[in-house]
């Protein structure tokens, strides 16, 4: 027998029970469409996914909606309905007067990718929670029945979703600070300044990296690790570059630089984003002045910048935020094609 690790494994009677138990993420049985990793359209707007089973007999779908629209934030709503969805009338006469964009799926053939386009779900719990796990999306819960709320805490405890409890009308405010919350979530960006020597610089990023260690990104169904990564940007000095040019890269080596080191033992991974700015200053024609020797390069990098070197680094500053807006915004990929 497989089963995922839910909770109610421990209420259940074993007695009698002969053949094998196998119990685990692993054991999640899904069709291959859900094995494959989908890359991502980039949108600077959410996109939130609502999804309620093939049926969705008491109109869970309307019932998101209405929260949605009481949300004055943008974003854009996919729906999923199924081929004996009962209220597609209903459905698309509330669509005509909602306040968000939106965009109606009616039981689509490539249905795994078209939710793993989408920042985040609410759906009606079940199979459909699965899916979502293995392809990373995060989601919010509506359960029909207590057994199903059951089984929601264990996504909870993995920090892969949010269970609102039993389907009622009473919990719609409920419904609208969560998705509320995710979309704070999607747009939020944390800036972490290290205070630590620079070869322990992957210390400040151990806490923001361990708290995210159950979730999709790096274990639950497959875990595959890194995925949470790929939004890190660290931003760093670089001697082998002139002062005040910029370079972005990802998933490279460190060059040497104790302070990546430290990162990548950190997180395991080396799947980030670096933005390297130049610290070496050039003669007349261009040329790198970079010091020889390792007591020259230690000395060079520990003294003060001089007043020519802070003018030339003022002057990029509008150019340094205006890449990192680009990578959060557009992504890597743009970003880098632009202004490398």
């Amino acid at each position: 027998a497989f089963y995922p690790p839910v909770p109610q494994l421990e209420k259940l009677n074993w007695d009698g029970f002969e053949s094998k138990l196998y119990v685990g993420w692993e054991y999640v049985i899904l069709r291959k469409e859900f094995s494959i990793s989908y890359s991502k359209n980039k949108s600077s707007l959410p996109k939130i996914l609502i999804s309620m089973g093939a049926t969705d007999e008491k109109n869970m779908t309307c019932f998101v909606l209405n929260a949605l629209n009481e949300i004055k934030e943008k974003f854009i709503a996919i729906i999923i309905v199924g081929i004996g969805y009962p209220h597609i009338k209903e459905l698309e006469n509330k669509l005509n007067s909602v306040n968000f964009q939106f965009k109606l799926h009616k039981n689509p053939d490539k249905i795994a990718n078209v939710m793993s386009q989408t920042d985040f779900a609410v759906i009606s719990f079940g199979q459909t929670a699965y899916e979502l796990a293995a392809l990373k999306v995060p989601a919010i819960y509506l359960c029909l029945t207590d057994d199903h709320f059951e089984s929601s805490k264990l996504f909870m405890n993995e920090g892969i979703g949010t269970s609102l409890g039993i389907y009622s009308h009473e919990i719609q405010q409920d419904l609208v600070g969560a998705i509320l919350f995710h979309i704070i979530e999607k747009n939020k960006v944390k800036l972490i300044k290290p205070e630590t020597f620079m070869d322990k610089s992957g210390i400040s990023l151990k806490l923001l990296f361990a708290g995210s260690s159950k979730k999709i990104a790096s274990s639950a169904i497959r875990r595959r690790g890194g995925k949470q990564a790929e939004k890190l940007i660290v931003v760093y000095d670089d001697l082998d570059l002139a002062l005040g040019e910029i370079k972005i890269s990802f998933n490279k080596g460190t060059g040497g630089h104790k302070g990546l080191e430290s990162i990548i033992k950190t997180i395991k991974t080396k799947e980030f984003i670096r933005m390297r700015v130049g610290i070496t200053p050039v003669t007349p024609k261009g040329k790198l002045k970079k010091p020889k020797g390792e007591n020259k390069v230690l000395d060079f990098l520990m003294k003060d910048f001089t007043k020519k070197d802070l003018e030339i680094l003022k002057k990029i500053k509008p150019k340094l935020v205006k890449v990192l807006d680009s990578i959060i915004i557009d992504g890597r990929v743009k970003t880098m094609n632009e202004f490398n």
